[in-house]
């Protein structure tokens, strides 16, 4: 079976919501989340997806810390599953940008401009998602089921305009991941 597997980073892949970067001492403060660290091993071993982890980074476009310091977290949580010995391969994503709507609706930032745009690849949209794939030549139809694991309405969302399951990962154990996982018929 053919399975992409789409998971959202923060709040979910890593249990920091609240722009992970913006501390010099980053590093201390990045936190896996155990019950997704463990479900994404279990679906790997057992299914071999594709996966893409897309997140929405405004925190760049508020001046928080640069495209530089996302990458540098993207890394570090990918060396952090390596030595818990859980060899993945994810692709990743991010969206540094807000469109303008968002940036007018919070007057109260100080938002680097060159980060607003008229249109952007953040989630709900399925944007991030295509890019990601087609850098390994795939497409969301070369696969048999696709499943976003995350913990927001810009997920669900993004599931939504996939036509695909959703898992809201949100104060869940393993178990239970597992357990809803497994009622989807996977």
């Amino acid at each position: 079976m053919k399975f992409l597997l789409v998971i959202d980073r923060d709040g979910t892949l890593i249990v920091n919501d609240d722009y992970l970067g913006r501390n010099t001492l980053w590093q201390n403060e990045l936190i896996l989340n155990d019950s997704v660290v463990n479900f994404l091993s279990f679906v790997n071993t057992k299914y071999q997806p594709v996966m893409i982890v897309v997140s929405n980074q405004s925190g760049v476009a508020r001046g928080y810390f640069s495209e530089r310091r996302v990458q540098d977290i993207n890394t570090e949580i990918s060396r952090q599953l390596t030595k818990q010995g859980i060899s993945m391969s994810l692709i990743w994503e991010y969206c540094p940008d807000v469109d303008e709507v968002y940036a007018k609706v919070h007057p109260e930032v100080s938002w680097d401009q060159s980060y607003i745009k008229q249109e952007t690849r953040r989630k709900p949209s399925s944007k991030m998602v295509v890019d990601a794939l087609s850098r390994i030549n795939m497409s969301v139809f070369d696969f048999e089921k696709i499943l976003v694991l995350g913990n927001s309405r810009d997920d669900k969302g993004l599931a939504n305009f996939l036509s695909c399951g959703y898992i809201d990962v949100t104060g869940k154990s393993y178990e239970l991941l597992i357990c809803e996982f497994n009622q989807m018929k996977f």
